[in-house]
């Protein structure tokens, strides 16, 4: 149900996902089983979306993406010492 899910938020901007409930899990994974989706079905936004909640925090680094080194280069650069 709704909360099973939980990213944070910061001033209207979502971050990723950091909180996934056991047994939502588990249950997704029991219907992945009887019923394996098309890939076009695997899109985690698309799979969390009716259960997920967002918990509004007050640190804005909560939004930052880190999905490739790159990106974690460039965090660093700007953020690291002497940065940002």
């Amino acid at each position: 149900g709704a909360g099973d899910v939980a990213a944070p938020a910061h001033e209207s901007k979502r971050g990723h996902p950091i909180y996934f409930a056991w047994s939502w899990v588990d249950s997704l994974l029991a219907e992945m089983s009887v019923r394996p989706p098309e890939a076009s079905e695997l899109r985690l936004d698309r799979i969390i979306a009716p259960v997920l909640k967002h918990v509004e925090v007050d640190d804005p680094m909560v939004t930052v993406n880190l999905n490739t080194p790159e990106d974690v280069r460039e965090f660093l650069r700007r953020e690291g010492p002497g940065g940002g």
